[in-house]
């Protein structure tokens, strides 16, 4: 899968800076994925999210926390070429008691 990622969906080329994002759950397709990319030739930049974190900003953080865009984050997107973005959560219902409004203010 990896092999398809890399190559083929996003085309990684020799020199492009790769952004790879997920849980912890991922990280046996993260490995492979970061191998992929320096055999292309490419600098990854892995990115391993902790799953509670996000889920607890969104069900005891304020309006102000919500609205805040990490710089880090920012930069990220504006200086990388190629962002690939694994969705691995532990439980998939995990958000159902949050308030859509809550999950989409954080989304934007």
């Amino acid at each position: 899968m990896a092999d398809v990622l890399v190559g083929f969906c996003v085309g990684v080329r020799e020199g492009d800076l790769v952004t790879l994002e997920s849980s912890t759950l991922a990280a046996p397709l993260m490995r492979q994925l970061y191998r992929k990319v320096l055999e292309a030739g490419a600098q990854p930049l892995p990115r391993i999210a902790l799953e509670p974190v996000t889920e607890n900003l969104l069900k005891f953080g304020n309006d102000e926390q919500l609205d805040w865009v990490n710089p880090a984050r920012v930069d990220d997107i504006e200086s990388v070429d190629v962002r690939i973005a694994l969705a691995a959560p532990a439980n998939t219902k995990r958000l159902s008691n949050v308030d859509p409004a809550r999950q989409a203010r954080y989304d934007r």
